[in-house]
């Protein structure tokens, strides 16, 4: 771990000084103080870059952007995949207005962190962590419950085999599931 010189940074009496000296703000805290987070942010007049990184619904980062009122250009965040290390690298997927994700984009380069675009609509890019996320915790669930049904019927070793040399694309073969069809014909105004 780099220390605060080594990384740049500079120690702030306080978080009114840290605001005016700051272009960008980063909050990554729990879910249920996010407003909070932002609202203390927008009571300092911060006028730079606010990125909200925090594993929240679409909604709540558009309430933060609009209601909130932060007198900043706002950048819904998102980061997905597993701790950077060891060859692996998450990815940090962003949503706002091109100049702002342009700078904050910039603040990653040569980072652990692959950073990808999720378009401009404020709410993209956690719609994108809450869909994966959905997923990620029902196919768990579901593994779970496949396990146990083999191993009820003392074929479990056999399940784990064939998991084993599965090359599962389910989620990114999003055209043979059925509701991924109908939506994607909604999208198109075509219907069946």
């Amino acid at each position: 771990m780099a220390t605060r010189e080594e990384a740049g940074a500079t120690a702030c009496d306080s978080f009114a000084e840290a605001l005016s000296r700051s272009v960008v703000v980063i909050s990554v805290c729990p879910p249920q103080a996010a407003e909070e987070v932002a609202a203390a942010v927008a009571a300092h007049a911060f006028a730079g870059v606010y990125v909200d990184i925090n594993a929240i619904s679409p909604q709540r980062v558009q309430r933060i952007a609009e209601e909130i009122r932060l007198g900043s250009e706002v950048v819904d965040g998102a980061v997905v995949g597993p701790p950077p290390g060891e060859g692996r690298t998450a990815r940090l997927y962003l949503a706002g207005a091109g100049p702002a994700v342009d700078l904050v984009e910039s603040l990653f380069v040569n980072s652990s962190l692959d950073v990808r675009r999720a378009g401009e609509a404020i709410g993209s890019a956690s719609a994108l962590k809450m869909a994966f996320a959905s997923y990620q915790k029902a196919a768990r669930a579901l593994a779970g419950v496949s396990h146990a049904l083999a191993h009820a019927h003392g074929v479990g070793d056999q399940l784990t085999a064939e998991a084993e040399i599965m090359v599962s694309a389910i989620l990114s073969d999003q055209y043979d599931l059925p509701v991924a069809q109908a939506l994607s014909q909604l999208r198109s105004g075509r219907t069946t």
